[in-house]
C-alpha cells in the first residue's frame, strides 16, 4: 500500500487496523485555544473550560491536509523536514477520510519530501483562510468568507444558546453600509466583542446564509473585528443617562445616538440654547471622543469653531 495520501480516499483505507506509515512534511502550524464550556451569570458570560490545540498543515509532496494535534498529544517536529507517521487514525465514514492523531502517534525522522511554493502557500490558506473583502450588498453573492464594514445601528445584549448537548454565547447586531443593512450574528469567542451603537466597525472571515428571516452573516473561529475611527457632523438634540455607564450620557442625534462622556458634554452645553445645534465630532468605537461647535450662522469664519475633548483646537493645528 502507499506511503502517501491516497489512502484518504480509497474505499480499502478504513477497515484497515495496522494503516501503513505516511511519508510527510509539516508546512507550518499555530496553536489554537478552543472554549469547551462557558459560564452565565448576572454579571456576563465568561470562558469556562479551555483547552489548547495545535492545528498543523501536513503534506506527502501533493496534497495538503489540515490536522489537529490534540493537547493531550505530545509531539515534536520541525516544519519542512521529512518524517514517517505512524500510529495515526483515519476519522470519517467514508473516502475521503480525515488524519486523526492519537496518543500513539509517532514522527520518525526521514528523508526530505519535496515541497514546492504552492503546497505552502496551500498550508498557509488551511490554516489562516482568506477573507474576500466587499460591500454589504456584494457579500450576499459570495459562498466564501468575507470581510465587511459598516455603521453598527443595534446590538443585541449576549444571550445563551443551545447548540448541540451545550450552551454558547451568542450577539445579533445590524450593520448598516450605504443604506444597505444586514444581521451580523456574532458566536462563541465572537460574542464577547464590545461593540457599540454607532460605531463603525469592520469584520473580517464572516459566512452568509440564508434563513426564513433573510439574508444574514455569521461569525467562524477566524473571524476578527476593528473599530474605525470617523469624523460626522451631527445635529445634536439632547442627552440622558447612559445606564450601567457611569460618567457617559446618551447624546440624542437628528439620525440617532452616541455616547458621550458628562466632562465633555459639560464644555459643549454652555452653547447648547437653540435648535438646531449642530456639532463636529470624532467617534471611536461608537464614542465621541472629541466633539466641535458647528457655527452655521455666520458668526464665525470657516476654522473658528469651537473645539473641545481630546488633542488640540483644530484651529492651531
Amino acid at each position: 500500500m502507499s506511503m502517501d495520501f491516497r489512502i484518504l480516499r480509497s474505499k480499502t483505507g478504513k477497515p484497515y487496523s495496522k494503516l501503513p506509515p505516511l511519508h510527510v512534511a509539516i508546512l507550518c502550524s499555530k496553536e489554537e485555544e478552543k472554549t469547551l464550556s462557558w459560564s452565565f451569570s448576572g454579571e456576563g458570560v465568561s470562558k469556562g473550560l479551555t483547552k489548547k490545540n495545535r492545528v498543523i498543515a501536513i503534506t506527502d509532496g501533493k496534497e495538503v491536509e489540515r490536522v489537529v494535534v490534540f493537547e493531550s498529544v505530545s509531539l515534536q517536529f520541525v516544519d519542512k523536514k521529512g518524517y514517517m507517521l505512524t500510529g495515526y487514525a483515519l476519522r470519517g465514514e467514508n473516502p475521503p477520510f480525515s488524519i486523526n492523531f492519537t496518543r500513539e502517534t509517532k514522527l520518525f525522522s526521514s528523508v526530505a519530501v519535496p515541497i514546492t511554493p504552492d503546497l505552502e502557500e496551500r498550508g498557509r490558506q488551511l490554516l489562516y483562510p482568506p477573507s474576500l473583502k466587499c460591500s454589504l450588498l456584494a457579500a450576499r453573492e459570495e459562498t466564501a468568507m468575507v470581510s465587511v464594514q459598516g455603521k453598527v445601528k443595534e446590538v443585541s445584549s449576549v444571550g445563551k444558546v443551545q447548540v448541540g448537548r451545550d450552551f454558547v454565547p451568542r450577539k445579533t447586531l445590524t450593520l448598516e453600509q450605504e443604506a444597505i443593512r444586514v444581521q451580523v450574528t456574532l458566536w462563541r469567542e465572537a460574542a464577547l466583542f464590545s461593540v457599540a451603537i454607532g460605531a463603525q466597525v469592520s469584520f473580517t472571515h464572516l459566512r452568509g446564509s440564508q434563513s426564513p428571516y433573510g439574508y444574514g452573516l455569521n461569525s467562524t473561529v477566524h473571524t476578527t473585528m476593528e473599530e474605525a475611527c470617523s469624523e460626522e457632523e451631527v445635529n445634536a438634540l439632547g442627552t440622558m443617562e447612559a445606564e450601567g455607564r457611569p460618567g457617559m450620557l446618551h447624546l440624542l442625534t437628528a439620525d440617532g445616538q452616541h455616547l458621550i462622556s458628562e466632562p465633555l458634554w459639560r464644555e459643549l452645553e454652555a452653547d447648547f440654547k437653540e435648535l438646531p445645534f449642530y456639532l463636529r465630532i470624532i467617534l471611536r468605537g461608537g464614542v465621541i471622543t472629541e466633539a466641535e461647535v458647528v457655527e452655521r450662522k455666520g458668526e464665525e469664519t470657516e476654522g473658528e469653531g469651537k473645539s473641545k475633548g481630546e488633542g488640540k483646537d483644530r484651529g492651531e493645528e
